[in-house]
């Protein structure tokens, strides 16, 4: 039977970084480097240009580190975000993994090098000392990157405090031999990232509930990521045509908007003008209106490689209208 983990270092975690690594380390075994101690253990710091950030990007985005290779048959790669404000922007993680899985990267001077995207997990700070954990990790559905996250507070109820310790963390806890087969730990890990319920849409009420909550989501994304990126980077260039096509006075903070509202309702009007065609955010969408046309267009296409459409709750939504 997996033991439990020490609640004390459940909720350490959430207070510092070496709260966390004191989690890893003791609470769920993880080999510490050459018995360094938690002072000792050799983070890598990655920069922003390191990621093709900006170098302000550090205003939200606190510090990007990396947990060194553990074992020599490590097959995982581990990472530290720290943000400031207590939401945990999705965009911002999302380009981070960009910056650490699409990209052809060899190992440089800093020791960080490419990952499979299902070997990945990511340990993000939100706040100050006693703010939150999020343990992020993506996986591929349908051709599509979803995110799967485990997330808990200093001041989380003693019901939760259970699960987490009992259920949900055991199942990262480093193997009692030594040995770490991946197809064993992707197993274990995947239990530890289940899908959360989901209320079925059953009222106009729920309904509209559900689709400004997403709509949040998706507008705080886009700005998270426009608030990242270089002056050149993709999603600012297709603000920069928007902008210049449609209207002069447009602001990061109105397009993130416009991109919400034409993204959710788009969905709900593929679901209701065209049922038996709709088969989720992958559909095509398409509308009698040639301007809001060529607006999904963009949208969905030349943001494609900037901005997964599917993130952000627009996946969930999908599979509720469905």
């Amino acid at each position: 039977m997996t033991r439990g983990i020490d609640p004390a270092l459940v909720k350490g975690a959430t207070t510092s970084v070496e709260g966390l690594l004191e989690l890893l380390f003791t609470g769920l075994d993880w080999p510490r480097p050459a018995n360094l101690t938690i002072e000792d253990v050799p983070l890598i710091d990655l920069k922003p240009a390191d990621l093709h950030l900006r170098e302000d990007a550090l205003a939200r985005l606190g510090s990007v580190q990396q947990l060194p290779r553990l074992t020599a048959q490590q097959p995982f790669g581990v990472f530290i975000l720290t943000f400031e404000g207590e939401r945990l922007p999705i965009g911002a993680i999302r380009r981070v993994v960009d910056g650490v899985v699409r990209r052809k990267r060899t190992r440089g001077p800093t020791g960080f090098a490419v990952w499979d995207l299902d070997d990945l997990m990511f340990f993000c700070r939100t706040g100050d000392g006693g703010g939150s954990i999020h343990i992020v990790a993506f996986r591929e559905q349908n051709g599509k990157r979803t995110l799967r996250a485990i997330r808990w507070a200093s001041d989380l109820p003693p019901q939760k405090l259970e699960q987490l310790t009992q259920e949900t963390l055991p199942a990262l806890i480093w193997p009692e031999d030594g040995g770490l087969d991946l197809d064993t730990w992707r197993a274990g890990w995947r239990d530890a990232f289940r899908t959360a319920y989901r209320q079925g849409i059953r009222t106009a009420e729920v309904l509209a509930q559900v689709m400004a909550d997403t709509a949040r989501e998706v507008r705080d994304g886009i700005r998270d990521l426009i608030e990242l990126e270089t002056d050149d980077g993709p999603l600012r260039q297709i603000f920069m045509q928007v902008r210049g096509n449609l209207r002069e006075d447009l602001d990061e903070v109105a397009f993130a908007d416009m991109y919400a509202q034409t993204m959710v309702y788009g969905l709900l009007t593929a679901r209701i003008t065209h049922p038996e065609d709709f088969s989720g955010a992958t559909t095509r969408l398409t509308f009698e209106n040639s301007f809001l046309d060529a607006l999904y267009t963009t949208f969905r296409g030349e943001a494609g490689e900037t901005v997964d459409i599917d993130e952000f709750g627009l996946l969930d939504l999908a599979e509720l209208l469905g």
